[in-house]
């Protein structure tokens, strides 16, 4: 059996075309924590090898909200792309979002509870914060022999346990998402090559209709790649200390 893992995880890191490895591993792709995650066409992995960002949105069926995902190839280690997803603390100086804070846990194990809140650029709507549980598939990662890492998070919104925590004082100047699910699953290609798939399912809340706002979502599924791949490259030459993989062990 230790003989054949070695061969597995050749298989699943490179194996000629993106798609042909992501087929690969479909069967371990199975034990995902993000269950909802939708089915990206190969398409997508064809336009990630092109050097693009490929986005799109899973409509289903009796879901009044649509799941956005999008696809990119960074050139860079998966170590330093796992840094740059998990350091929520940081995605205000590259993205949209102005307050991103773990309030409960460890920030960077995985069971933490992470607060987020984002202006809305529309009048007289209020800004919109959510609260999400953020867990790393340890189980996936061993099975794969070190080559599939999964960040997955699930809606845990409850004001109640913001009471005393400095971020309270924006979810009362804003309203709160209906809900919140998403992932970040990484595939390593090559020592220097990364696989991102990144997928979103949030219903906005409130009185904005949920099918107008699905449709912006593409966009913004495209603008928080980049923002990732922007950190990614910050965090190439910053020191592993006291991060950790998705089975807890050091980075």
């Amino acid at each position: 059996m230790l003989g054949i893992i070695p061969l597995l995880t050749a298989s699943l890191a490179w194996s000629g075309a993106v798609a042909d490895a992501v087929h690969a591993s479909w069967e371990l792709r199975s034990n995902r924590l993000a269950t909802e995650a939708p089915t990206i066409p190969d398409w997508a992995y064809d336009h990630a090898e092109e050097g693009k960002v490929a986005a799109g949105l899973s409509v289903e069926e009796h879901q009044p909200v649509a799941k956005a995902w999008g696809v990119a190839i960074f050139d860079l280690p998966i170590e330093a792309v796992w840094m740059a997803v998990n350091d929520e603390e940081a995605f205000p100086t590259v993205s949209k979002v102005t307050v991103s804070q773990v309030i409960e846990g460890d920030r960077r194990r995985t069971g933490r509870l992470v607060f987020g809140y984002m202006p809305i650029s529309v009048p007289f709507v209020k800004d919109r914060w959510w609260m999400v549980s953020v867990r790393h598939n340890g189980e996936m990662y061993a099975a794969s022999g070190g080559v599939l890492w999964e960040k997955a998070w699930t809606d845990a919104t409850d004001r109640s346990r913001l009471d005393g925590k400095s971020v309270a004082t924006y979810a009362d100047a804003g309203q709160s998402l209906g809900f919140s699910h998403g992932s970040w699953l990484l595939h390593r290609l090559d020592d220097d090559r990364t696989l991102a798939e990144y997928f979103v399912w949030t219903d906005i809340g409130g009185s904005l209709p949920s099918g107008p706002i699905s449709r912006f979502a593409k966009g913004a599924v495209r603008h928080q790649v980049v923002a990732i791949r922007c950190l990614a490259e910050q965090r190439q030459g910053d020191s592993r200390d006291a991060w950790l993989r998705p089975d807890q062990q050091p980075l």
